[in-house]
């Protein structure tokens, strides 16, 4: 049998830009807990469930999450963020192996 150490990250986050302390926070849970090898962040947490701060995927956002990953080698699930995409928004969440590479997207309207 073998296992898979998992982290749930609920924060107290404002309904506006919180990829820098999310980022720092995936850091934090790491460096406390070496042996974890997934973070789970919950829906719209990046920015709250304000539409208006919809963003491209990929993009910076998605970016800096990979780079999250890639860092701390872990599988990441950061959550949903609101997509702008064709002109109608989404609600997207990716999932980002340990080499950074976003392995699948799961899209709601």
């Amino acid at each position: 049998m073998s296992h898979l150490a998992i982290a749930g990250l609920q924060l107290e986050l404002c309904a506006e830009d919180n990829l820098s302390t999310i980022d720092q926070e995936i850091d934090g849970v790491k460096k406390r807990f070496p042996w974890i090898q997934m973070v789970v962040l919950p829906e719209l947490c990046t920015y709250g469930a304000n539409t208006e701060l919809a963003v491209e995927v990929p993009g910076k956002v998605e970016n800096c999450f990979r780079e999250a990953a890639r860092r701390n080698n872990v599988w990441l699930i950061p959550g949903s963020l609101f997509e702008r995409r064709e002109g109608k928004i989404y609600n997207t969440a990716p999932v980002i192996n340990p080499a950074g590479k976003v392995v699948a997207r799961y899209s709601k309207r």
